[in-house]
């Protein structure tokens, strides 16, 4: 019999929408190991800032791990769609990807977690800035090279978390 995939439950729709953030990750397919290769990091990233943008988002921050990406994402306006935002990135990260390498890019579906007024964001994201270290890719998160902020340079990144 075969398996039935089961999407991942999603809050209701409203609770994607304003300003607000979210630490996000997102899959390769079947966790194949696609942002080992930064010339693919590098591609993937300049897509998903652009889209961001353009999606009134803002990427506070972002860790290209070697079969998953981890975005701390703020929506800046009050008609700010995370959901339409996520699905665009995926969409013309993955045509491109498809289209260099003849690959499927992203699982279905995304993991979010949205960061309530009473949470400390600075915890978010040194979760996500020393994900390297946990997975022993590095020995300091200074020295991982595939981290960055689509509104801050990489030393103020690393400042305002504190490492």
């Amino acid at each position: 019999m075969p398996q039935v995939r089961r999407r991942r439950p999603r809050l209701p729709p409203a609770q994607y929408v304003g300003k607000q953030r979210y630490l996000l990750t997102i899959c390769c397919s079947q966790r194949q190991q696609h942002f080992a290769d930064a010339q693919n990091v590098e591609q993937v990233c300049k897509e998903i800032l652009r889209t961001a943008t353009a999606n009134q988002v803002a990427i506070l921050a972002y860790c290209f791990m070697p079969d998953h990406l981890h975005l701390l994402a703020e929506g800046l306006t009050e008609t700010a769609d995370l959901t339409r935002f996520v699905k665009l990135a995926k969409q013309r990260t993955g045509y491109a990807f498809r289209r260099r390498h003849d690959a499927v890019l992203w699982q279905e579906s995304w993991h979010d977690h949205i960061i309530r007024p009473s949470e400390d964001p600075k915890a978010a994201l040194r979760y996500l800035l020393e994900n390297p270290l946990r997975a022993g890719l590095t020995r300091t998160v200074a020295d991982y090279p595939h981290i960055g902020s689509g509104t801050m340079t990489r030393d103020a990144l690393l400042g305002s978390a504190g490492l």
